[in-house]
């Protein structure tokens, strides 16, 4: 990677501003799931999380660029720390323009890598280039992984998301890790090293 000329005390604020900000998905839960009665569900930054390591073995997988899959899927919630994690339902009534609040997040004024990563979360949400559909694909994938936790832990509703996100999916490789995750208990790691 490229060094950077770095301005002294350029963005300092807009640094710490960014990182609180950071926080706000921390908090965030994940809507979707509340309308099924899951009672705590996983919130955004966790959701974003495991969706970036899933990002990280797809990439491998799919020869895709690791690094700028894992960024993608770091960055690609971040907007709704302002926004709200709208469920599905929401959406047909409120609309959230994702570029709009990304701009404002990663304004040039603030962040000397304000553009790049605006530029990534647009790539993302375009969802063309080889990197942002496997990102995208992680994104659907932890959808699915979650689903089936909650399906094992009786939630009969989340058997929908394993089915919606599955059909969403475009590499081979998600295809294949969908069809596996449906099968398998989400236990089963667990009671494996028990034994």
């Amino acid at each position: 990677m490229k060094k950077r000329k770095r301005q002294p005390n350029a963005g300092k604020p807009a640094i710490s501003d960014f990182l609180f900000e950071l926080g706000s998905i921390k908090r965030l839960p994940r809507s979707g799931w509340l309308t099924v009665g899951i009672q705590n569900p996983e919130t955004v930054a966790e959701h974003v999380y495991r969706t970036a390591v899933i990002g990280m073995l797809l990439a491998r997988e799919e020869g895709a660029c690791e690094f700028k899959v894992v960024r993608m899927c770091l960055l690609h919630d971040l907007h709704e720390g302002r926004t709200a994690d709208l469920h599905t339902a929401a959406r047909r009534y409120a609309k959230i323009d994702v570029k709009k609040t990304t701009g404002e997040i990663f304004s040039d004024k603030k962040f000397e890598f304000g553009r790049e990563f605006f530029e990534l979360c647009g790539e993302f949400e375009n969802g063309k280039t080889t990197e942002a559909i496997v990102a995208r694909d992680a994104d659907r994938l932890e959808c699915l992984v979650q689903a089936k936790e909650y399906l094992d832990l009786g939630n009969k509703y989340a058997a929908d998301w394993i089915m919606g996100a599955g059909k969403l999916l475009k590499t081979k490789t998600a295809k294949e890790w969908a069809k596996g995750i449906a099968k398998r208990d989400s236990n089963a790691w667990l009671l494996k090293i028990r034994e």
